[in-house]
């Protein structure tokens, strides 16, 4: 019997201009709603002044801040960041159609922290054209 090396074609998301935070919407195949993620970069994780047992709430922005979400820090919310070792960390937002019903890829976003109990992220072009 012969062995045949496979080689693979890593396809890992490159973040060129450093932003601070991924979104992406991911959808099982049975799913008919997709997931909302959040993914923090570890260079933004060490500058924010948030740990693990923080807990959120994710308000999207109108009028003015339209194409903008914030994630709100509040006793007992329903959304915790995620910290993966050597990688930053998630947040796995739960499934919504708010922003579409298909998955997007991973897409990086400016973000900074807000009176020191909130991230402000600047949506993608796909989740904008969502709410459009």
């Amino acid at each position: 019997m012969a062995f045949e090396e496979i080689e693979f074609v890593k396809t890992s998301k490159i973040n060129p201009d450093g932003l601070p935070v991924s979104v992406s919407l991911t959808k099982r195949a049975s799913a008919k709603i997709p997931s909302l993620h959040i993914g923090l970069t570890q260079a933004f994780l060490a500058q924010i002044p948030f740990d693990t047992a923080d807990r959120f709430k994710l308000l999207v922005g109108n009028g003015d801040d339209a194409g903008v979400i914030r994630l709100v820090r509040v006793e007992g919310g329903p959304l915790q960041i995620t910290a993966s070792a050597g990688l930053g960390a998630r947040i796995h937002c739960g499934k919504t159609d708010r922003f579409g019903s298909e998955a997007q890829d991973k897409v990086f976003c400016a973000a900074e922290v807000i009176d020191g109990n909130a991230i402000e992220i600047v949506l993608p072009d796909w989740a904008i054209a969502a709410e459009d």
